[in-house]
């Protein structure tokens, strides 16, 4: 059994970055969100257990931050996030990713609860947007690769539909401005566009 850190209630849904904290649905997790910051923050960065991403085309390997050149160019590398050159597993992980901040944007701009944020099971709204981006994925994406990323969607470490995802988990993973081209290529996906 897992408590709201707000209000002590049995919940399931957890932050998306430590994986530690629990909240009974979206707004008390972002009511907590100023409160439970740097304890997250602390608790992703020393935990040994977390797997590490390896530095994308955005983020620089060094330990002394991206210069501008670095995100520069990492954010042209990006302005396709489901390039054809992709390896597979990269391409099933972003996927799930656009559509977990897509959850999230929904529920900030536009006042809709979908999935987590719904308190439902996100699995069937996750298909039908896999079954509407099917179009927008690499030229090699078929059925074979739908089921894959259907069956990741529940088990991955980090991009994984049970767990809630915010802009600033997204560039944190994936590098500084990610977010903006899952959220392009999602507009371009969905026919709606969020902003923020």
């Amino acid at each position: 059994m897992h408590l709201c850190a707000v209000c002590s209630v049995d919940s399931k849904l957890r932050c998306g970055r430590c994986q530690t904290t629990f909240y009974c649905g979206s707004v008390h997790q972002k009511d907590d969100w100023p409160a439970h910051k740097t304890a997250c923050k602390a608790a992703t960065a020393s935990s040994a257990s977390s797997p590490k991403p390896a530095p994308g085309p955005s983020q620089s390997a060094s330990s002394s931050g991206p210069s501008a050149r670095n995100v520069l160019n990492g954010f042209m590398g990006q302005l396709m996030p489901f390039r054809d050159d992709l390896p597979k597993q990269e391409v099933y992980e972003r996927l799930i990713d656009a559509f977990r901040l897509w959850c999230d944007d929904l529920q900030i701009w536009r006042g809709e609860s979908i999935g987590l944020y719904a308190e439902e099971d996100p699995y069937p709204e996750f298909v039908k947007f896999v079954n509407k981006a099917a179009p927008n994925l690499p030229s090699w994406w078929n059925a074979s690769h739908k089921a894959a990323v259907l069956s990741l969607c529940r088990t991955h470490s980090w991009a994984n539909i049970a767990y809630a995802v915010e802009k600033s988990d997204i560039n944190e993973h994936y590098g500084a401005g990610f977010a903006m081209w899952l959220r392009m290529w999602t507009a371009e996906v969905t026919g709606v566009s969020l902003t923020g």
